[in-house]
């Protein structure tokens, strides 16, 4: 795919979530989701649309300041006084902290949108499938693809096919029939690492990327040697 198709590609994709507000973000070890949907029914059960997936270099910014990135999954957040905390663990660090502070609270492992305030308003992609989503509220989520023998961020509806970008590629794959039922009013399928030691967390050892669906069961996606 040229590069000029690439960008139009994920532009159309990403066109998808346009006034759509972010209602929700999990961390699934070192990659991070963002949960978009339309009018937040419940904080707890949010009516979810579309899932991002983020395995590359993101930030979430406004004006000249950073609100937080991928980098800070490995930094102590600052209300975080446990003393065996390690760089890498799947809590405790400056990134969900941020996160909470932007969105409104955490519940249960999910840090939930309080409000609406958060709706997309425009989306932006360039060549090699980075994309800027401008929210309402002034603040961007910009991505920064940075190898191309990785995945680097999946786009997953709740119905239909998935787009991702992998091996510096877009592709897209399709799920079963029962895949798509099952993800009807859930938070559909999310993507994660298998170990606490994801690309950014600075361990070493083998890992797994993985598919968890609406069920709960694993698809194995793929690994790697960190």
């Amino acid at each position: 795919m040229a590069s000029d198709q690439k960008a139009t590609e994920t532009l159309k994709a990403l066109a998808q979530l346009v006034g759509l507000c972010l209602c929700k973000s999990r961390n699934f070890c070192a990659t991070r989701h963002f949960y978009f949907g339309s009018v937040v029914q419940s904080r707890r059960r949010p009516s979810i649309r579309y899932t991002l997936g983020l395995e590359c270099p993101w930030r979430i910014e406004t004006g000249d300041q950073v609100v937080t990135g991928s980098e800070d999954y490995i930094v102590r957040a600052d209300d975080n006084s446990d003393p065996e905390w390690e760089a890498g663990a799947p809590g405790g660090h400056l990134q969900d902290q941020k996160l909470r502070d932007f969105l409104g609270e955490m519940i249960d492992g999910d840090i939930v949108a309080v409000g609406t305030q958060h709706i997309v308003q425009s989306v932006d992609a360039d060549s090699v499938g980075g994309f800027r989503i401008g929210f309402s509220s002034g603040y961007t989520l910009a991505t920064f693809p940075s190898t191309a023998r990785e995945m680097e961020w999946i786009l997953l509806p709740a119905s239909g096919d998935s787009l991702m970008l992998i091996n510096g590629a877009l592709t897209r794959a399709s799920r079963s029939p029962e895949a798509r039922q099952q993800s009807r009013g859930g938070q559909g399928p999310a993507v994660g690492v298998r170990s606490g030691r994801g690309r950014r967390s600075g361990g070493r050892g083998r890992t797994e990327r993985f598919l968890v669906g609406p069920d709960g069961a694993e698809k194995r996606t793929g690994g790697r040697r960190l």
